[in-house]
């Protein structure tokens, strides 16, 4: 059987306006949509009420002479793509950075967090 049926995980590459930045360890990423949270009573839960959530994408990449740190975290209106191990792709729209701006010497790398307006899998 084809090892893209099973692969789950071990590969992940973020872009960030059309650039591809090395990844190091777990990220996560998050779809926008509503969120819903529960309205309970003294007795039961009267239903729920929904709020926007935006999406999100965290985790860290690794440094080198070629990546511009400062246009990284300056980003107020990128677009982000995480492409998975299992060949998911996911789309982050007007995306602006969110996350501090630590950069780890030992292994160089780069904190990265990211907030989105809009955001899908698109495969």
């Amino acid at each position: 059987m084809p090892e893209e049926l099973f692969r789950r995980g071990g590969y992940m590459e973020l872009t960030i306006d059309g650039t591809t930045y090395e990844c190091t360890g777990a990220f996560n990423s998050r779809i926008s949509g509503d969120k819903r949270e529960s309205l309970n009573g003294p007795a039961s839960t009267h239903g729920y009420k929904t709020s926007f959530m935006p999406g999100m994408v965290t985790g860290a990449i690794r440094d080198n002479k070629r990546i511009p740190i400062r246009k990284i975290i300056d980003m107020t209106d990128g677009t982000v793509v995480i492409a998975l191990a299992n060949g998911k792709r996911h789309l982050h729209e007007h995306a602006y950075y969110t996350g501090d701006r630590d950069l780890e010497s030992e292994e160089g790398k780069i904190t990265f967090a990211c907030e989105s307006l809009s955001s899908e899998e698109i495969s």
